[in-house]
């Protein structure tokens, strides 16, 4: 008796479930996102030129690198939003607006990391030396920033402060090292004369002829 060896035919459900299971089958991502992630990774490029973490260098370049982003998005989105409108008229298929919403998000990400200096607080004391471009500003936050400007860069430096009386301390040993002893990390406040006088070490007031001294300019 001859059997065969014919294999019985797949019914329909056995045909779906072979299909679903197939091996290494990639993942199509529907058109309509893609404009808005080509979008999402402008603006995530743009909102990373402007979000510093920790002491930090920036200047013209900087600038310059977001409006160009800026230009390219605008640009980006504008033939978006033509080619949807063009297609909706022709083809009466519904408008695609994922990539506003990608806007209102990026937009949001902008307006947070521009606003980001007042989480610190309100400023509760500002300094500066003899050259307008450095200056310290204590935040209510009891932390700090301190500003060294050069001609097309300026450097930010951040930390926490304590004062006990009339002795400001920047919780930073490495503050001197870093701005090129321009500031240090203890002061005397001295009110009449209303400046920041550095100490040393020794908590021995240093005189104007050994370093300048910060002038107080808003307190």
């Amino acid at each position: 008796m001859n059997v065969s060896n014919k294999k019985p035919p797949l019914t329909e459900s056995r045909r779906d479930v072979s299909r679903n299971l197939t091996p290494n089958e990639p993942m199509n991502i529907p058109k309509k996102y893609n404009s808005s992630i080509i979008l999402l990774i402008v603006g995530l490029i743009m909102v990373k030129t402007q979000f510093y973490f920790g002491d930090n260098c920036r200047g013209l370049a900087h600038g310059l690198s977001f409006i160009l982003l800026a230009f390219i998005y605008i640009i980006i989105l504008s033939f978006i939003l033509i080619k949807s409108t063009y297609i909706n008229y022709k083809s009466k298929i519904s408008i695609n607006y994922y990539p506003l919403i990608t806007t209102v998000f990026v937009s949001l990400l902008l307006l947070l990391v521009f606003n980001i200096d007042k989480l610190r607080g309100s400023e509760l004391l500002t300094a500066k030396n003899n050259d307008e471009n450095c200056k310290l500003i204590l935040y209510t936050n009891n932390s700090f920033e301190i500003k060294r400007g050069h001609y097309e860069l300026s450097c930010y430096f951040y930390g926490d402060y304590e004062i006990s009386k009339d002795t400001l301390t920047l919780l930073r040993n490495d503050i001197g090292d870093k701005t090129d002893f321009i500031f240090y990390d203890k002061y005397i406040i001295d009110k009449q004369k209303n400046a920041l006088i550095p100490v040393i070490e020794n908590d021995k007031k240093l005189d104007s002829a050994s370093i300048t001294w910060l002038k107080i300019i808003y307190q």
